[in-house]
């Protein structure tokens, strides 16, 4: 790690939340008598000690440095918020939360990773530039008299961890942009820490994988169907949208899939591929059988 990706990362440590718990735990285990005379005491030392901390993290590269090479807990591999960035202009206001992954136990496949992931951010940074200034320029050309005033498009880039193990960690990249309407966008990263490979369908279900998928699909959407009387999907048999393209028929090759917390592989379909935009994304747990 270079000096400047240090620096980046001692400035975006945040306050602990649980800061606030420990000390409220801190003084109720002083007794009573102790406390009118001690507490300020207590809690002058304790707030010095994370200044004391604060200022090591943020001035001294070296002593940084050191917790980055603590182990995790479990030497796990996880993501954690390396950079965030927050920006405002007349178009838009745009919050990032830009992520690196630590613990994977290679330092080569860990740049390769970052590299990937810091890649997408760029990209997505961009097409959130230039969305905010088609739409800016789309409303002063419009605008009439008695219009309200441009409300600014709100960005989000961040992401989402969604399974990790010794062997593989699967987590999600996203953009979300609202304006006059919204708009999201998913990644999916799903890679096997000893190989550094993206990791299939088919290697997590086997050779049978399609069909399972699809009858996964299948169930999923007869269950939800019948649990919820709003829920509706795209079908061949419905005289409204009878032969409709979008009815589902199999998974694509390339369809998107996150691992979840019981390591079993959840297809995702993008808002509107196989309903209509109330439904949102649909997602599909598939279970090996």
């Amino acid at each position: 790690m270079t000096k400047e990706q240090l620096k980046q990362l001692h400035q975006s440590i945040p306050v602990p939340p649980e800061l606030a718990g420990l000390v409220s735990e801190t003084v109720a285990a002083i007794p009573f008598r102790r406390r009118r005379s001690g507490w300020k005491k207590t809690l002058t030392a304790f707030a010095a000690c994370l200044c004391l901390f604060a200022v090591s993290v943020n001035l001294s590269p070296a002593f940084a440095a050191s917790l980055y090479e603590l182990p995790l807990v479990g030497d796990v591999a996880m993501l954690f918020t390396f950079r965030e960035i927050r920006q405002t202009d007349e178009a838009k206001n745009v919050v990032i939360q830009a992520p690196a992954l630590r613990g994977a136990g290679d330092t080569a496949l860990e740049q390769q990773i970052n590299n990937r992931i810091a890649e997408r951010i760029e990209l997505l940074q961009k097409q959130g530039d230039q969305m905010a200034q088609d739409y800016l320029e789309a409303y002063n050309a419009t605008k009439g008299k008695n219009d309200p005033e441009f409300w600014k498009m709100e960005i989000n880039i961040g992401y989402q961890m969604k399974y990790s193990s010794p062997e593989t960690i699967s987590f999600e990249l996203y953009f979300a942009s609202s304006a006059a309407s919204s708009f999201t966008q998913q990644y999916f990263y799903n890679i096997d820490l000893n190989t550094g490979r993206d990791l299939t369908l088919e290697d997590l279900l086997g050779p049978d994988y399609l069909a399972l998928c699809n009858r996964a699909v299948e169930e999923g959407m007869a269950l939800r169907l019948a649990q919820d009387p709003n829920a509706f999907y795209y079908n061949l048999e419905d005289d409204i949208h009878e032969d409709d393209e979008f009815a589902f028929r199999s998974i694509r090759p390339d369809q998107p899939f996150y691992i979840n917390h019981a390591g079993n592989p959840v297809i995702v379909f993008e808002k509107y591929e196989i309903a209509p935009g109330y439904m949102g994304a649909p997602e599909f747990e598939v279970r090996a059988r």
